[in-house]
């Protein structure tokens, strides 16, 4: 069930879709994506830029998953609901996505001269946007949970 669960969040998400998107375009249009890679490795001023840009990313994620998870000084009823192990799940999953595109980040910023520039370009893509996105979506979870909080503390 916990499994099933892990692989809907993972599978089921806007990274996933995102990907997808990624690799339709690579599909049709490979050559933005060598002209990303050639840009990203002749520029090592931004490849420096953009690790502290997804290193900023993935604490802010930390620190979104942690005012989820506890959005008030009364958490009981957050505690109590039934789906919580799910939203834990999600933001547990959410961190570790973060902390799994920082390894493909760095992977890619040590071996660049040994891939091709189609590849960095993916790589480098994909290891800055999907923070990005679960970022966002861990600033959407923690407003609705601090409504749904707030609404339901007041009852």
């Amino acid at each position: 069930m916990r499994l099933h669960e892990i692989l809907k969040i993972i599978i089921i998400s806007y990274e996933a879709l995102f990907s997808i998107i990624i690799f339709v375009i690579y599909s049709y249009c490979p050559k933005i994506f060598v002209e990303i890679g050639n840009s990203l490795k002749n520029n090592n001023d931004i490849l420096n830029l953009l690790i502290y840009i997804l290193c900023v990313s993935v604490g802010y994620s930390i620190k979104q998953a942690s005012q989820i998870l506890t959005p008030m000084s009364n958490n009981k009823i957050l505690y109590e609901w039934k789906g919580y192990w799910k939203l834990k799940y999600r933001v547990i999953v959410s961190i570790v996505i973060c902390a799994f595109c920082v390894l493909i980040y760095i992977s890619t910023w040590v071996f660049i001269s040994s891939i091709s520039e189609s590849q960095v370009g993916i790589l480098f893509i994909t290891s800055i946007i999907i923070p990005l996105i679960v970022d966002i979506n861990l600033l959407c979870s923690k407003f609705k949970i601090r409504e749904l909080m707030d609404m339901y503390s007041n009852r």
